[in-house]
């Protein structure tokens, strides 16, 4: 079967995963980076539907010559709408807390993801919270205390933003495994998710409309071509290893993040960003961990014996 292979593989392939999930956490920051340019003078929302429109553009050539805009059963259908209406939430929460909030707070937050995905995992998929689980959910919970520092900062419109941009993410990763569950194509996931969104993003973007001139449309093709890399290169990272091999990586985001605040936004990191971020992304290091043990459990237990 094709997942046995995939996974006899992983283990000589983890350098090259871990390169992969490195584009991806570059061109997270690119995104981000120049969606702060843009929403000086352009609302988010209008920014989101750019960078569906052009995200899709730079994406549809090849998922034309690889057939990856085909959905292998129809039965998926309201999975794939539920996943690009939870990108589209992502979306639009996000780019509004990257112009409220420092830059690497507002990628801070959204280590926070896992978290709620194991608590979906568990409400929404039945999945049993485990010690761990229940161990790695209260931990990021304290790295989202730290971060948040309720009684000494305040909780604004980013903030929130910033939340429920992990809550939606959460989404993401929740729809996606279950459609990977069900045999579909990632690079089918990643496309359709940029195709079904455009008729969310469009309404929203025609109240917001006006049109960008030539700086902001460079930008606002960055933006589309920095998103395609994102999610081109993190299916690519996480197809070639496991996600525990490849999450530690993922901390990078915020180091990037930091830089270019500080290099061209003039934000001084908050040490405590850094703290609650690190002990969010601990708790998902682990909670990796241990679901890739379990897994290779599983797969050991149902594995023929020869007796010997």
């Amino acid at each position: 079967m094709a997942p046995q292979a995939e996974n006899t593989a992983r283990p000589d392939n983890v350098l090259l995963a871990s390169v992969y999930m490195l584009i991806s956490c570059l061109a997270f920051v690119g995104i981000w980076t120049c969606t702060r340019y843009l929403i000086v003078d352009m609302h988010p929302f209008l920014v989101a539907f750019y960078r569906t429109a052009f995200g899709l553009l730079f994406l549809l050539p090849t998922a034309l010559r690889g057939r990856h805009l085909r959905i292998q059963h129809r039965a998926n259908l309201p999975l794939f709408a539920l996943r690009a209406l939870m990108s589209c939430i992502t979306v639009f929460s996000m780019f509004y807390a990257v112009g409220a909030l420092p830059l690497t707070d507002a990628v801070a937050y959204s280590y926070a993801a896992p978290i709620f995905a194991t608590l979906g995992a568990a409400l929404f998929l039945k999945e049993k919270l485990h010690l761990p689980r229940i161990a790695t959910v209260i931990t990021g919970f304290i790295g989202m205390l730290i971060l948040m520092r309720p009684g000494i900062n305040t909780i604004n419109a980013g903030v929130m933003a910033a939340l429920l941009a992990s809550v939606s993410i959460a989404g993401v990763i929740l729809t996606m495994k279950r459609l990977s569950a069900r045999d579909e194509n990632p690079q089918t996931i990643a496309a359709q998710g940029f195709v079904m969104m455009l008729p969310i993003v469009i309404p929203i973007a025609i109240y917001h409309w006006y049109w960008p001139n030539w700086q902001q449309l460079l930008l606002l093709c960055g933006v589309g071509a920095f998103s395609a890399i994102s999610q081109t290169f993190l299916g690519k990272s996480l197809s070639q290893a496991d996600a525990s091999a490849v999450i530690p990586i993922d901390f990078t985001r915020l180091i990037f993040a930091a830089l270019v605040g500080f290099v061209l936004f003039a934000e001084q990191p908050d040490i405590y960003s850094f703290i609650g971020a690190g002990v969010i992304l601990a708790s998902s290091i682990y909670a990796a961990h241990r679901e890739a043990l379990h897994a290779r459990r599983e797969k050991a237990a149902i594995l023929p014996h020869d007796g010997s």
